[in-house]
């Protein structure tokens, strides 16, 4: 099983009224997986760091580049252990 983590951001982003200084990301389940067999592109990257998150996906855009690459890069070893 894949434990709870926690990405700190260098840039918080506020989205809606909701400050974010970090991304916490669930489990990776199942459905989670089923989502992202036809590929993990960008939007579909965006889509599942979101659900991973919780967060809107306006939250993943608003990432400076730095920070969405970090994110980028844990979902997909996060993804690569199940796949």
């Amino acid at each position: 099983m894949v434990p709870r983590l926690t990405i700190p951001l260098a840039a918080p982003v506020v989205v809606d009224g909701v400050r974010h200084d970090a991304l916490h990301l669930r489990d990776l389940k199942r459905r989670d997986v089923g989502a992202v067999r036809g590929g993990f592109d960008g939007e579909v990257g965006i889509a599942l760091a979101a659900r991973l998150a919780a967060v809107p996906t306006a939250v993943i855009y608003a990432l400076d580049e730095a920070d969405a690459e970090r994110v980028g890069f844990v979902v997909s070893r996060l993804l690569d252990r199940v796949l």
